[in-house]
């Protein structure tokens, strides 16, 4: 099998080579790589500067996100990427395509960074649930700013190259053959002409701290629900207040509690979900047939069967409303309608005591369970029947067409999260005291729950 990193010799400038197809992530055989090559590198005494490029499309693109789910094994990629910061010797990263995630975090780390002008850098691990976990949130307030690096790595999104430059992530833009370019680049660091200023050496430019409580404020309306997004607040945060050691720290602390939430896990899994979802150009496709309204309309109209119900019962729409908003929903479902005026709600009343109902106050966990329960049982159908043939396919539907909350993953999503055998029983206990016609379980629901499993086992 022939090794992801490569070394090889420009005068006396070393080149490591990442040929990891088809992104080039920082799997356990590329991290290993890079240890022994920029070791290597940084003790040979025929060797003044490192380049640290990729083959193929595109530059480190970030971590193995397969291996998130599973013990990491060594190196870790902090290993390497502190190897890469207390080198020896000055090492360049070339970067092309886009370098994101932990690649950009291992850029960071360079004693420089050069890349073509059609280049993208950027932290996203907010938009899996995490933080960049390997001195992302430490090293780039130190390049660029506090405020420019809240915005890069709260937002997730990427910048390209010229951008990159202006505000001082990177050192050149290169015209024409990158390796050629990162290579002439490295002789005038040998030169003494590019001064060695490394990262983390840096001070943090002097700021006010209100600018933490700005972005959280901002955070709390923007990211409403998300935990990564303030995580990241206070690990940049802790780039100001403490040693790099003391911040680092800080900063692995919070990625790991991130890791262990079940946001980053829905979040990843939603990642993967919509990646298998996708056809055509950039579009979102799933995998159903025809039905009565298709699959994200016959669930809400449980929902709101059950919605009615409960306002026969006692609950205001305001209260529902109230619930699903901090569910996660960007609104409930009678926000925007007619059918919540004091006119329309006095009626239901009336027309409760005509039907002989016994009004009584509901529990927000109850209102919660059924609006979701009738859904997630109408899902479980839905599979049953072969009209949805994943379930990846009505949380994709969900997530993208409904307004359930990302990090929450989807209904199906959510409802394995749960526990099947914990909603069977909670359906259970409705059906006795609320009828068999709408909350007698679906015989999918019911065999998985009885054997432990969930619906993403189908």
């Amino acid at each position: 099998m022939s090794t992801p990193v490569t070394s090889s010799t420009h005068g006396r400038i070393g080149v490591i080579t990442v040929h990891a197809p088809p992104v080039n992530a920082l799997s356990q055989a590329v991290r290993a790589g890079l240890l022994e090559a920029v070791r290597r590198g940084g003790e040979d005494p025929a060797l003044d500067a490192l380049v640290l490029r990729c083959e193929g499309r595109t530059f480190i693109v970030g971590a193995d996100i397969r291996e998130f789910d599973r013990p990491m094994q060594a190196p870790h990629l902090a290993e390497v990427v502190r190897a890469v910061a207390q080198s020896a010797k000055p090492v360049i990263a070339a970067m092309h395509g886009t370098a994101l995630g932990g690649g950009f975090e291992l850029a960071l780390a360079c004693q420089f960074r050069v890349a073509l002008a059609s280049a993208q850098v950027g932290l996203p691990e907010v938009k899996l649930g995490i933080l960049p976990g390997c001195g992302g949130t430490q090293r780039l307030p130190r390049l660029i700013g506090v405020d420019a690096a809240l915005r890069l790595i709260v937002e997730g999104d990427p910048i390209g190259a010229a951008q990159a430059m202006a505000l001082g992530a990177i050192d050149a833009v290169i015209d024409g053959d990158l390796l050629a370019g990162s290579l002439a680049f490295a002789e005038e660091v040998v030169a003494g002409k590019r001064p060695m200023r490394p990262v983390d050496e840096r001070p943090i430019a002097q700021i006010d701290l209100q600018v933490f409580d700005d972005w959280e404020k901002r955070v709390a309306t923007t990211y409403r629900g998300f935990l990564a997004p303030a995580y990241s607040i206070q690990a940049i945060r802790g780039a100001c207040e403490l040693t790099l050691t003391e911040g680092l720290a800080r900063e692995d602390e919070l990625t790991r509690a991130l890791l262990a939430s079940p946001q980053s896990a829905a979040l990843r899994h939603l990642f993967f979900a919509e990646r298998e979802a996708r056809k055509g150009l950039g579009t979102q496709s799933v995998r159903v047939g025809i039905c009565d309204g298709f699959i994200g309309n016959r669930m809400l109209a449980r929902r709101s069967r059950e919605g009615f119900f409960m306002r026969e019962e006692g609950a205001t729409p305001w209260q529902i409303d109230k619930v699903l908003f901090d569910f996660g929903f960007p609104m409930g479902p009678y926000a925007m309608s007619d059918l919540a005026d004091p006119d329309t709600e006095a009626l239901i009343v009336a027309h409760s005591y005509r039907r002989g109902l016994v009004r009584r106050p509901l529990p927000d966990a109850e209102i919660l369970e059924r609006c979701l329960f009738a859904m997630i049982n109408e899902g479980a159908r839905i599979l049953e029947e072969g009209v949805a043939l994943r379930a990846l396919d009505i949380d994709v539907v969900w997530v993208h067409g409904f307004g359930f909350p990302r990090y929450r993953g989807g209904p199906m999503f959510h409802a394995d999260q749960i526990g099947l055998k914990h909603i069977l029983r909670a359906m259970q206990g409705y059906q006795q005291t609320l009828g068999a016609e709408h909350w007698t379980p679906s015989p999918l629901l019911a065999r998985l729950a009885s054997e432990g499993k969930g619906f993403y086992s189908l």
